[in-house]
């Protein structure tokens, strides 16, 4: 071994048998919960209407389902409009809020053209009440507000989005 001196070797054999400090590790953030999971946990399952004996006759009803395999719906009826949302995300932002995002899979019963068509997008807030849920606020992803603040956003005046009570 020309070129090395004794001191050399010995300091390269000394850190041969180390091996480099491990980096700290940083806690890694748990995914969030599947849209189904959150639905469930949040309560957002099963028939919500203002008038749950009269649903159709007052501000109509909607109804979240969450199937064995596949994404999670809601049908929203509103007299004789019947519009199917697939719910492609949802999680929590509070112990007392859920957002979701949801797109439009298909419409029936309108009279004319869609104000937001088949494949529109959404973005919700949903509140937990003392006597069940309202939307506090609803936009048209690339679109306008529709709820902020639980009212409607250009009613004059400003009408409040209604409680939701669990029907089924």
């Amino acid at each position: 071994m020309r070129g090395w001196s004794i001191g050399a070797l010995v300091l390269l054999a000394a850190c041969a048998d180390k091996t480099p400090p491990t980096p700290a590790a940083r806690p890694v953030a748990p995914p969030p919960p599947s849209a189904a999971t959150a639905l469930n946990a949040f309560g957002l399952v099963g028939v919500f209407a203002a008038d749950c004996a009269n649903p159709l006759e007052t501000a109509g009803r909607i109804t979240y389902t969450v199937p064995e395999k596949g994404d999670p719906t809601a049908l929203s009826e509103i007299h004789t409009v019947k519009t199917t949302y697939r719910v492609i995300a949802a999680e929590p932002v509070s112990d007392h809020a859920i957002h979701t995002t949801t797109e439009i899979v298909a419409q029936t019963g309108l009279e004319g053209p869609s104000p937001a068509p088949i494949g529109s997008r959404f973005e919700q807030i949903f509140e937990a009440t003392d006597g069940g849920i309202r939307l506090a606020q609803s936009q048209l992803i690339g679109g306008p507000m529709l709820v902020k603040g639980g009212q409607y956003v250009g009613t004059e005046p400003a009408a409040p989005t209604p409680v939701l009570h669990k029907c089924s």
